[in-house]
């Protein structure tokens, strides 16, 4: 069952960023790129996960959208956590939890002190 909902929000996702490719308008593509990101890490597709999400950071810093970039360093993060250096991540969720409560990104700030919580629970 968890694998058809997978496969399903892959779909969307894939046909979403289809659409979205035809568009200049990144602030629809970006986040549909995090989300794929998302849906890869989802499949165990590490590599390709963290692949999706730094060439969104990228973009989004080139580009001055500091929201889409914490959220990028936020995938990130939770990316590296299901790899083989999860200390990694917990050091990139501290620092996106502080730049993003410095910035007035409180929900990004919660979500990555969340995440890194629960894997120090684990």
């Amino acid at each position: 069952m968890q694998q058809g909902k997978r496969e399903d929000a892959q779909e969307a996702i894939a046909s979403a960023l289809t659409l979205s490719k035809k568009s200049s308008d990144v602030t629809i593509r970006l986040p549909l790129a995090i989300q794929n990101a998302y849906a890869q890490a989802a499949a165990n597709n590490l590599v390709e996960a963290e692949r999706l999400a730094r060439n969104v950071l990228v973009e989004a810093n080139k580009l001055g959208f500091v929201g889409i970039e914490l959220e990028a360093s936020l995938a990130i993060g939770e990316i590296e956590l299901k790899g083989k250096d999860p200390a990694l991540g917990r050091k990139r969720l501290d620092e996106t939890e502080r730049i993003a409560h410095s910035k007035g990104f409180e929900l990004i700030a919660r979500n990555a002190s969340a995440a890194r919580q629960a894997t120090t629970r684990s």
